[in-house]
């Protein structure tokens, strides 16, 4: 009879570690339904902008000595014609992108934007995520 009952008890147990792994999974489907699809499903847009400003973070990861790697983020903000300022990730390590955009330069920007991504979002990494940065194009008619 004990082990009658120890074998229910296993049961139990596996019935509940199953239960709770597959909830874990199905949370994060959703959370990443919710956060990258509207992205990816929105249309680009374009308009005329300025650059404003540019910054570079950078993260350290990995271990000590040889196997410590450091990750370079490279942000630029740019000024809409409505006189707001967005940033963008020009991309992880996008060093030569970032390296041909100048402060004040003025072009064309090429860009996603999930709606209301101001109003969702107010971590600055979760609100690159719903941005994206596709291109820059200088207007060749300015001149730095």
């Amino acid at each position: 009879m004990l082990e009658g009952t120890k074998l229910k008890l296993v049961r139990i147990a596996f019935i509940i570690g199953f239960i709770v792994i597959f909830s874990g999974i199905i949370i994060m489907v959703v959370t990443f339904a919710n956060s990258v699809l509207p992205l990816e499903t929105s249309s680009e847009q374009s308009e005329q902008v300025e650059v404003v400003a540019k910054r570079i973070r950078s993260r350290g990861s990995g271990g000590s000595g040889s196997t410590y790697r450091i990750n370079y983020t490279y942000i630029v903000s740019f000024k809409f014609s409505d006189g707001s300022a967005k940033e963008f990730k020009v991309g992880k390590n996008s060093r030569e992108i970032y390296d041909s955009i100048h402060e004040g330069d003025a072009g064309m920007l090429t860009y996603k934007e999930r709606e209301n991504i101001e109003e969702k979002i107010k971590n600055e990494d979760m609100r690159f995520d719903g941005r994206r940065f596709i291109s820059f194009k200088k207007d060749p008619n300015v001149t730095e």
